[in-house]
């Protein structure tokens, strides 16, 4: 069993603890690095703080088997890794997009939601597979589907985001 401690009065991703203790600790410690390293690569202007405590808290408590006591898949490094890449990609042109709601799925993958109201909403699921899974909900209208997820927001997923805040 592994015990990682997060600062909870931080204010600035520079100031996390780097305090882990068990089995996993240089894993985590390690892992934290690399996301820290793709988070200031990241060119999101607003909430680059919010978006690494975010995603620094499901890689301190999802990334084990079983985290939920019901089988739940690890959320891998990688998973965290191209979610800090899909925020790095989203466009500035979207006026009034919000961040996400981050949160991790017990299959493995962590799903970043933009959410109007109960009959508006957008979900993104990723993988860290290079494979990105989109549902929306516009009104009465529905879309979903899967795409390939390299070097840029596949056109669709942007498409239906835009869709959604305008």
């Amino acid at each position: 069993m592994s015990l990682s401690m997060t600062c909870t009065s931080c204010s600035s991703i520079m100031s996390f603890s780097d305090v882990a203790v068990g089995k996993d600790s240089e894993h985590l410690s390690a892992t934290s690095r690399k996301v820290i390293g793709e988070l200031e690569r990241t060119e999101t202007i607003r909430g680059k703080d919010q978006i690494w405590m975010d995603l620094y808290k499901i890689l301190a408590e999802y990334s084990s088997e079983n985290w939920d006591g019901e089988g739940a898949l690890a959320i891998s490094e990688k998973a965290i890794i191209e979610a800090l890449r899909f925020i790095n990609n989203l466009p500035t042109y979207v006026v009034g997009l919000p961040l996400p709601e981050i949160t991790a799925d017990n299959d493995g993958e962590i799903s970043l939601e933009w959410y109007k109201n109960n009959r508006e909403v957008f979900v993104v699921s990723i993988s860290g597979k290079n494979r990105i899974a989109y549902a929306g909900l516009f009104g009465t209208n529905d879309t979903h589907g899967t795409e390939f997820f390299g070097e840029s927001i596949p056109p669709i997923v942007l498409i239906n985001l835009r869709r959604l805040f305008s």
